[in-house]
């Protein structure tokens, strides 16, 4: 019984750090995908105001 238990807890860290990981991952796609998102309908919009005069 005590030999199972340190690999339960290692696999509640692994599983830990994994949701962390994709988390933060996830997070930071995001903050990507936002950013460019915004650069892109600023240009949009200063093309937009460019041609409209």
């Amino acid at each position: 019984m005590p030999h199972t238990m340190p690999l339960k807890w290692i696999n509640l860290m692994m599983l830990l750090f994994m949701i962390i990981l994709i988390i933060t991952s996830t997070m930071f796609f995001n903050k990507l995908k936002f950013n460019h998102l915004k650069y892109t309908t600023n240009s949009t919009k200063k093309k937009f105001h460019s041609w409209k005069w």
